[in-house]
């Protein structure tokens, strides 16, 4: 999971901010992991946005499955 926080929702939001060398080192450290467990488990890449606006409450968006190993293939 990528934790993105902004002050606004320029730029394209958090999809756009984890570029594909990002994906990349999301990815490595993910295998890693994932070697270090006994047994295969399932998983996914998620993004969470944190959009903090002066006087609002912040707005937590998660975007479930946001890359996979297409993504990483085609980048």
């Amino acid at each position: 999971m990528e934790v993105k926080t902004r002050t606004h929702g320029g730029y394209g939001g958090a999809r756009r901010a984890v570029n594909a060398r990002k994906r990349a080192l999301i990815r490595q450290g993910a295998a890693e992991w994932l070697r270090q467990l006994p047994d295969t488990v399932p998983f996914r890449y998620d993004i969470v946005e944190v959009l903090y606006r002066e006087g609002e409450v912040p707005e937590i968006t998660r975007l479930c499955g946001a890359f996979g190993e297409r993504d990483l293939a085609a980048s």
